[in-house]
């Protein structure tokens, strides 16, 4: 009987001593563990704190670029710095536009209309004369037009064509801005002819120089009805 209470005592002291060298173990098995990812932890947690403690580190760099792009995208679109123009191809140098009142010069002028006798009296007209304001259509031709002597002028198909059509008013006055040069100018009667009763002494109607910058006035006359 002693010796089985005896056994029973060894026995549980041998577990107990198993069990603390079974704990022992774990516990060493849980340090050396937790020692090992002790570093893996510090390594995975330095940048969450450089994170933390400069959150636009990140943001630093392409927001530098960024700037940069704008920057250079501002400065190229600049109306001051950059000025777009059409690229010549042609070889040939181009002329600038001028202003209109630098090319055009101002035709001014009257329609009359002579009835009755002109011929000169001890230098003054007679009083059978009179002259009547026309209200009509002035045609100008923008070159010398041939004339074989007869006043009137039938515009053709395949002839000269009118450069321009203005319209005089009740008082006969009409006015109209044309780039310098030479023009012939017509009356237009009233079946739609032409008519100009002034001649240049070489086959042609005789014309209108217009130079730059300097205005010009021309009586036109329908002498169909006077005498000379």
């Amino acid at each position: 009987m002693l010796k089985t209470s005896q056994s029973r005592k060894v026995y549980n002291l041998f577990i107990i001593i198993f069990s603390l060298l079974l704990y022992a173990q774990t516990q060493a098995e849980t340090t050396a563990d937790s020692t090992t990812q002790r570093p893996l932890l510090r390594q995975n947690s330095e940048p969450r704190q450089s994170l933390k403690r400069n959150p636009s580190a990140l943001h630093s760099e392409p927001t530098q670029k960024g700037r940069t792009l704008d920057g250079a995208s501002k400065q190229s679109h600049s109306p001051v710095e950059s000025k777009p123009s059409t690229p010549n191809t042609s070889g040939l140098s181009i002329r600038p536009l001028e202003s209109p009142s630098a090319v055009e010069t101002l035709l001014k002028g009257r329609a009359e209309k002579w009835i009755g006798n002109f011929i000169p009296s001890r230098g003054s007209r007679p009083n059978s004369s009179k002259t009547l304001l026309r209200k009509t259509k002035i045609h100008i031709y923008k070159e010398k037009i041939k004339s074989d002597g007869n006043a009137f002028f039938p515009p053709l198909a395949n002839g000269p064509k009118v450069f321009s059509v203005v319209n005089s008013d009740d008082q006969g006055q009409f006015q109209v801005r044309l780039p310098p040069g030479e023009y012939t100018i017509f009356i237009e009667l009233e079946d739609g002819k032409l008519y100009r009763n002034s001649f240049d002494g070489k086959g042609y109607f005789s014309t209108v120089k217009l130079v730059s910058g300097e205005d010009t006035f021309e009586v036109l006359t329908d002498s169909r009805d006077a005498i000379f």
